[in-house]
């Protein structure tokens, strides 16, 4: 029969051979999840007759300080993205999908740009005058599309 081991020595065998962890998730039974497998202890603890789940902190931790560059970067990703889609994206989103969401918004917006200036020109072109401002992509199509059919 395998013997059963105290919560205290489980933690302290866990501490002695994963300083670096935060801590781990316990279930009743003693079996230890990092805070990264968070959903497994709690997926594990529900086969168990007591399914609770405990942390229980590493307080010896030599946890490295966290990356400020990166944490950065996403604080300057998130401030862009609500910047260009007027609302801040999920927190859970990665890095690389969220640079992504923002390139693929800019490239849409340079051509959009383009697009009014085309439009702008041609306007003048015909109307031997200025585009008024206000006028969106849209009304500046129909208006040009409507000017030339009346030159034919």
């Amino acid at each position: 029969m395998e013997k059963v081991h105290s919560r205290e020595e489980v933690t302290k065998h866990l501490f002695a051979n994963y300083p670096n962890e935060a801590g781990f998730h316990l279930t009743s039974d003693n079996q230890a999840f990092t805070e990264k497998h968070r959903s497994d202890a709690i997926n594990h603890a529900k086969t168990l007759e007591d399914k609770t789940v405990d942390w229980v902190k590493n307080t010896k931790a030599k946890v490295e300080p966290e990356n400020t560059e990166e944490v950065n970067e996403r604080a300057q990703l998130f401030a862009r993205h609500k910047e260009l889609f007027g609302a801040e994206p999920a927190k859970n989103i990665g890095t690389d999908k969220l640079k992504a969401k923002i390139t693929e918004k800019e490239n849409l917006s340079k051509e959009a740009e383009a697009e009014m200036t085309r439009l702008t020109t041609r306007y003048a072109e015909l109307f031997g005058a200025v585009a008024d401002s206000a006028l969106d992509a849209d009304a500046l199509r129909t208006m040009i599309t409507e000017k030339e059919a009346e030159g034919k």
